[in-house]
């Protein structure tokens, strides 16, 4: 009887993460029901000067490269952040274009982190599908031994 409820329990475990997979087929292993959506675009988060003179020279900058790195830390709070960006657009001569750099080098860090963070929810998906077949495969045999097992009687002295 045990068995049984274990094996029940197992199974459905195992069909219970099948609910959960995205439906749309060019991305089998999003776990989310919303649609995935692989990168930001540029022009849905930006509406100020065209950012296509400054591209990746953000990197070129080591104090614009230390305060990417900073204000894209998540350990960065949002007040300390708000007012690291004012302090150095104040000291800068050329604000438009020290903030297009600003904005460009953290559009690109957080577009990665943001792609390395879904890329692993994808890798944990594909891990519990993994794991969820060999929970099949296993309870399938495990169901096949017992059908074949004779029972032992323990009275018996053969």
């Amino acid at each position: 009887m045990n068995w049984r409820i274990i094996t029940g329990a197992l199974l459905a475990l195992a069909a219970s993460t099948q609910c959960g997979f995205a439906a749309d087929p060019r991305y089998p292993d999003w776990p989310c029901a919303q649609g995935k959506v692989p990168e930001i675009s540029l022009v849905a988060v930006w509406a100020g000067p065209s950012l296509d003179d400054v591209q990746d020279r953000w990197k070129d900058d080591a104090q614009i490269s230390a305060l990417v790195a900073k204000l894209a830390a998540r350990r960065t709070p949002l007040e300390e952040a708000e007012k690291d960006v004012e302090e150095f657009l104040a000291g800068s001569p050329a604000k438009v274009t020290s903030g297009k750099l600003l904005f460009s080098g953290l559009f690109d860090t957080l577009n990665a982190q943001r792609s390395s963070v879904m890329m692993g929810l994808e890798r944990v998906t594909r891990k519990q599908r993994e794991a969820a077949e060999k929970i099949r495969s296993e309870t399938i045999d495990l169901q096949g031994l017992q059908n074949t097992a004779r029972p032992i009687n323990p009275r018996s002295t053969n």
